[in-house]
């Protein structure tokens, strides 16, 4: 179980990386999620979106009725999964039973080692998003607090050693697994975060992609404008680099 502590860290996290992109306005947050709008100068018709942790939900049928309320209401969802390696992103290998599953015959010990073992709330979010999910990392020794992108690849189960005399023979087929999947990080969502719905906007869908840091791009700015113009005042010199602002 994420501690009280842990999962007010990682709401919190979240809604700053929102707030750094300054496109959007928070209604609401408490200990599972943030309801935030678009801002009316960004947006001709501002949306609300709700950014959800599935993992602090009670079940699997609560985690499809998030989607399903949040969708009657003409709310998007735009869910992140707690990267905690016991709710979600469970490694394969950590559950020593894998080893007797000669089915995994094709992959290296590497692949073997990126696998994950899906839970039941991760094939929720998948059924709506597919393979690229948006993790929140919490920080680790190793590992900096952070919003991560994977691909969760397929995995190939191979039934060639059995044979005739091994039970289930008759019923075992080459196949996709279910519950396997190979898992590769493809980027870190910084400085900012922004929504993106590509063709999902009908049906309130959104992900969590990169943006730039509004107020930090503006200070570098005004640094540049202080530095061209040889003046101190850095709001003044923008200002005068910058008339259409």
């Amino acid at each position: 179980m994420v501690s009280q502590k842990n999962k007010t860290k990682a709401i919190q996290f979240i809604c700053d990386k929102l707030e750094d992109s300054r496109l959007y306005d928070i209604l609401n947050k408490n200990d599972k999620g943030i309801l935030v709008t678009e801002k009316p100068e960004f947006s001709e018709t501002p949306q609300k979106i709700v950014v959800f942790i599935p993992n602090f939900l009670g079940t699997i049928k609560d985690v499809n009725q998030a989607f399903y309320n949040n969708q009657s209401q003409q709310i998007v969802s735009a869910p992140v999964l707690y990267k905690d390696g016991k709710t979600s992103f469970v490694r394969m290998v950590d559950n020593s039973s894998w080893r007797a599953d000669k089915s995994l015959k094709r992959y290296t010990p590497k692949e073997i080692n990126q696998m994950l073992s899906l839970r039941g709330k991760e094939k929720a979010v998948m059924d709506r998003f597919g393979s690229r999910l948006t993790f929140y990392q919490p920080e680790t020794e190793r590992l900096d607090e952070s919003l991560k992108e994977f691909i969760l690849y397929d995995v190939q189960l191979d039934y060639s050693h059995l044979d005739s005399t091994d039970e289930g023979y008759g019923f075992a087929k080459d196949r996709t697994s279910i519950d396997y999947k190979i898992a590769k990080e493809i980027g870190v969502i910084e400085p900012a975060a922004k929504f993106s719905f590509g063709n999902n906007r009908n049906f309130y869908l959104a992900k969590l992609v990169p943006a730039e840091d509004i107020k930090a791009v503006k200070e570098d700015l005004m640094k540049n404008a202080m530095d061209e113009l040889g003046i101190d005042d850095p709001a003044e010199a923008y200002e005068l680099m910058h008339p259409e602002d």
